[in-house]
């Protein structure tokens, strides 16, 4: 494809925005893909609406023309641009996240033409209306897609056969006048005045009072209405900043009953309240850059020229301007909200609504077509005004409105987001904004509020050029919307919070002072910084003074070592907890408080495909899957610059069924502040590397919230979330007294049944210390398999067999084992006249004696009987023959991480205690033991009679269960001389 046939899909796409048929965003999102790659590997994009071609050379778009014989392709690429969102923002959803990418060409005003189809058909309905209704509304919504403003005014007694050039405003330069700034007024020919506070200039510019001539399809009939005073002036900068500060701009004033008049972007007109003051109409004014760097794409605003002219206009003597005509208002004459010109309503349409607060000033102009939305423009306006009050009640000084200092609003439907335009200082705003004035707060429109109290002190344009101005302006901002609406602290993390740049890196991660993108969560930073004690660089009330005077005072290196000083508070802050040397009050609300919904986040679910997954924001290649030890891991490496910090959360999965237990690796290398379901918090210099695990919504840690520093800039915060091994030595205990079931047994009656159950528990402990558990490939399963070199000498393998599995699953681990002794049939009597109490052989006939010793005697013995019946009893050699097996089904349900790298030793003692040396983990649950337990004991009478009596028992016992898991585990059974 050649830059021809590119050429063609521009000017299809051109033509369906002019007709309508697809909004500003859309037109933006089709042109974004038709980027052009030459045989030089350069690429090539055209500017909205103009078609100029423009070439990426490194950062910046440059205006060129390409060579037509150039063989090209056609790149299409995905925009992925972010803009400033609503006061209900959504949460971003992940992934991918948003990415700053190269600026796209700045749009030329739009053409107001209407096609020839579309000026035949209204040609017709004039007629037609002519002859119906004489002087009745030509266009109203919804009949046909109309330019805004002007465009929806179209004189019957003017020709429509070339309509654009009708509805053109044409300007023509006349007069101009350099003003020495030195604050005293200096006067043109024409008697109009403009005052320059020194202050007000940017080095190496010149202020210029224009007069100029205009040529308005609406002109003739103001004339008929009015008498125009003076010519229309500008206040221009002659260089690429605008003014820094107000200027004072005064016309002579004929007559009482003269009104300031102002045309706004060549096509909306509003007159000003103020009557005249000692025969003069005064208004501040600011003057606007005249180098609009078109060719460095600066775009400064979505609509209109950013234009603003000013003239003094008198009612002619006896002019009557309602015979035969509408009002300008809706509304009864005395709406003190109506502020279009009586000379707005001039041959039966009308050129733009205008609606005002009572004092005049605040004033909103919005075109025709979007007249049904007065009502909640209404609403906006009160809202607008109560905000400004409370800005200058914080000591914001220039948020004091005025009739000479008006606030100007324009909505429009061709803009997506709030702004304020530097060009002309009006203030956009998006219709849907209106739309939804009555439900939610706009604070991106009380943002743009906020630039506009700056912009009465700072050189907006100024700060453009610079990203550390930027940054403060933006950020600034922000706080200011903080401070009238507190809640939009944690509006502007959930917003912002997740916002990336270059490397899918956060903007958190950015060092402050520079605006490369969308760095409005760096206002969080600042209001950590903002307090009354020492330790913060500014305090409330010389932060308002600071914007009052248009300084910037973040700029010098003791402001910043304090914001340096105070990473610390941020990180607490971001944890949500209480900064303990900077901002106190900062709230600790909304999403601070639950750590949802900004920085990073790896949550665990599981799904119906696999009981492992990561849900994670990041990208790579900050944040990335790989495969270690055929394991799927997620690897986290998230470089830090100067006072930049990385806030993560891991959290386990919830609900019934989550995914696996994991475990968070932190390798050296960033320091980082971190709280464990939300503890205490915790410290690490990033010298060594911290485990934390496991990680499982109901068995361990349910989340971990950490924020890595970048204390020195460069730190590089690594990390590893990884499935959990559980594999070693598990070594089963009862660890409380039965909570449920119950064993009976046969024979003589026995004083406690379930000793019977706890002698196979026992067997079972023993047992599983003598092997480990290993997991299969997916990690969930494990299987018990015996280590030969743990099985004490005094075991035969082939007499007691056992074995066990675990499986992860969901909420808890289900541990089963089992375990058999086997009858011996090769039992033998035991000599008559034998002293039992004398020989350890004899032990297990105490278990008919039970009753006859003391309670503490009766533990000794009961816990002995587990070494008799593995080291002696099976071998059948005395007499008494004791064989069975029990099953156990456990529920394990909390996961504790002990971190021991100790041998696990079991010492049969007075009762069979926890194993000695720390574990890895340490597991808890609850387990119910199915024991069948036969004992049989074979005696000889002195007259060799021999007689054998056997006593079994049965049943189920619920016992607390706990699982210690070694590395390694050692068995210690006494000896005979024990």
């Amino acid at each position: 494809m050649n830059f021809q046939e590119a050429r063609e899909k521009y000017t299809i796409l051109e033509q369906k925005w002019k007709a309508g048929l697809i909004n500003q965003e859309s037109y933006r999102a089709v042109l974004a893909n038709l980027r052009v790659t030459d045989e030089a590997g350069q690429q090539w994009m055209m500017q909205e609406h103009t078609g100029d071609w423009f070439v990426l050379r490194g950062s910046q778009w440059v205006r060129a023309m390409p060579s037509q014989t150039r063989p090209v392709t056609v790149q299409q690429t995905e925009s992925q641009s972010v803009q400033r969102t609503g006061s209900q923002p959504a949460r971003p959803a992940p992934p991918p996240r948003p990415q700053r990418v190269a600026p796209r060409p700045a749009a030329k005003p739009r053409s107001s033409g209407l096609s020839i189809a579309l000026i035949s058909g209204l040609v017709c309905l004039c007629l037609c209306v002519g002859v119906i209704g004489g002087g009745s509304l030509l266009v109203y919504t919804g009949v046909v897609d109309l330019p805004e403003g002007v465009a929806n005014w179209l004189p019957e007694k003017k020709s429509l056969e070339n309509q654009e050039e009708l509805l053109k405003i044409k300007v023509k330069e006349a007069d101009l006048l350099a003003v020495t700034p030195n604050g005293a007024p200096q006067a043109d020919a024409n008697g109009v005045a403009l005052a320059v506070p020194p202050e007000a200039v940017v080095e190496g510019e010149q202020i210029v009072l224009q007069a100029n001539e205009i040529d308005a399809p609406w002109i003739e009939d103001i004339e008929a209405a009015v008498t125009v005073e003076t010519p229309f002036y500008n206040v221009t900068a002659q260089g690429k900043n605008d003014s820094a500060g107000s200027l004072t701009l005064s016309f002579p004033a004929p007559s009482p009953n003269s009104r300031l008049m102002l045309v706004v972007d060549n096509e909306y007109l509003v007159e000003l309240p103020q009557a005249p003051q000692d025969g003069k109409l005064t208004v501040l004014t600011r003057a606007a850059p005249a180098e609009t760097d078109t060719d460095l794409m600066v775009s400064d605003a979505d609509d209109g020229e950013g234009s603003i002219y000013y003239t003094v206009v008198t009612p002619k003597a006896g002019a009557d301007l309602t015979s035969g005509m509408h009002q300008a208002s809706l509304r009864a004459d005395v709406d003190e909200r109506n502020c279009i010109p009586d000379i707005s309503i001039i041959g039966g349409s009308y050129i733009n609504l205008c609606r005002q607060n009572p004092e005049g000033t605040i004033m909103v102009m919005l075109p025709t077509l979007h007249r049904d939305l007065m009502p909640q423009v209404d609403q906006m306006i009160d809202k607008m005004q109560a905000v400004m009050n409370k800005y200058a009640d914080l000591g914001f000084t220039n948020a004091r409105l005025s009739k000479s200092s008006p606030m100007l609003v324009r909505v429009s439907g061709k803009i997506s987001s709030p702004n304020y335009k530097t060009l002309n200082g009006v203030l956009y705003i998006p219709t849907d904004s209106v739309q939804k004035i009555a439900t939610q707060t706009p604070t991106d429109v009380y943002h743009e509020m906020a630039h506009w109290i700056q912009a009465v002190k700072y050189s907006m344009r100024l700060a453009y050029y610079s990203g550390e101005r930027t940054w403060w302006l933006e950020t600034s901002a922000e706080n200011m919307v903080m401070l009238v609406v507190p809640e939009y602290v944690g509006s502007n993390l959930l917003t912002y919070g997740t916002i990336s740049a270059e490397g899918s890196a956060l903007a958190f991660q950015a060092k402050p002072y520079q605006w490369p993108g969308d760095y409005y969560v760096h206002a969080q930073l600042l209001k950590v910084n903002i307090c009354d004690s020492g330790a913060c660089p500014l305090t409330q009330e010389s932060f308002a003074r600071a914007i009052s005077e248009g300084k910037y005072p973040l700029m010098d290196g003791t402001a910043k070592g304090k914001i340096s000083g105070n990473l610390k508070d941020y990180a607490y802050y971001l944890l949500g907890k209480s900064p303990t040397g900077a901002n106190p009050s900062i709230p600790l609300t909304g999403p601070v408080k639950t750590g949802e919904g900004y920085g990073e986040y790896v949550r665990i679910t599981r799904t119906n495909n696999t009981d492992l997954k990561y849900d994670y924001n990041g990208a790579n290649p900050q944040m990335r899957k790989e495969t270690e030890n055929g394991m799927e891991v997620l690897v986290i490496e998230a470089p830090l610059a100067e006072d930049g910090v990385y806030p993560l959360m891991v959290s386990g999965g919830a609900g019934n069924n989550p995914g696996l237990p994991v475990e968070v690796i932190i390798e050296p290398g960033a320091p980082f502040y971190y709280t464990i379901d939300d503890g205490d918090f915790q410290y690490s210099d990033g010298s060594k590397e911290v485990k934390i695990k496991p990680v499982h919504g109901i068995m361990g840690i349910q989340k971990v919230r950490l924020v890595a520093v970048g204390e020195n800039g460069g730190e590089v915060f690594k990390a590893k979330v990884q499935p959990l091994s559980l594999e070693g030595a598990w070594v089963m205990m009862i660890s409380g007294e039965k909570t449920a079931g119950g064993m009976t047994c046969s024979g003589d009656e026995m004083e406690d049944p379930n000793a019977s159950a706890q002698l196979m528990a026992y067997v079972m402990t023993v047992m599983s210390g003598t092997g480990d558990m290993t997991a299969d490939s997916t990690g969930r399963n494990l299987d018990w398999a015996q280590v030969p070199a743990r099985v004490p000498p005094e075991v035969t393998q082939d007499q007691v067999t056992f074995q066990a599995t675990a499986l992860l699953s969901g909420g808890e681990i289900k541990y089963q084992a089992a375990v058999d002794i086997p009858k011996d049939d090769s039992s033998s009597s035991l000599p008559p006249g034998l002293p039992l109490a004398g020989v350890i052989a004899g032990l297990p006939v105490l278990w008919w004696l039970r009753r006859h010793f003391t309670p503490r005697n009766l533990r000794i013995f009961s816990n002995f009987l587990v070494i008799t019946v593995i080291a002696l009893i099976s071998t059948g050699c005395f007499g008494i023959n004791m064989y069975g097996n029990a099953t156990l089904d456990a529920k394990m349900t909390k996961i504790e991480y002990q971190g021991g790298e100790n041998t696990g030793v079991l010492v049969f003692d007075e009762g069979l205690s926890e194993p000695q040396g720390k574990p890895i983990w340490k597991l808890s649950g609850s387990g119910t033991f199915d024991v069948n337990f036969t004992t049989e004991v074979t005696s000889t009478d002195q007259d060799g009679n021999e007689s054998t009596e056997a006593n079994i028992c049965t049943g189920s016992v619920t016992y607390p269960v706990t699982i210690y898991v070694y590395k390694d585990v050692s068995i210690s059974i006494p000896q005979d001389d024990d």
